[in-house]
């Protein structure tokens, strides 16, 4: 049996999450309230950004500010969902 092809993160973005998780985590709890949300949202942040940089054909000038501005696009949609969530609930008893 074949096992799946693990892609090794270098040591740059490493670094770039120690560094930044911490900051990234606080943001998320400040912008939904949740603790555990909050480092979920933040993880996805990362993934993202991640998969941004890998895909694209030049270096990304601000990666603080990518991340930050992922981080808070994805506490939007995590809100909006919840909303959404909470009328459905409301709609049907």
């Amino acid at each position: 049996m074949l096992e799946p092809e693990v892609e090794r993160v270098g040591d740059g973005f490493q670094h770039f999450y120690r560094e930044q998780f911490a900051q990234t985590a606080r943001l998320a709890r400040m912008l939904t309230g949740d603790p555990d949300v909050a480092d979920d949202l933040a993880q996805d942040a990362f993934v993202r950004v991640y998969r941004y940089a890998q895909g694209s054909s030049r270096p990304i000038d601000n990666p603080g500010a990518l991340l930050r501005t992922t981080t808070v696009n994805l506490c939007r949609s995590w809100h909006t969902s919840q909303r959404r969530l909470q009328f459905r609930m409301a709609r049907h008893g």
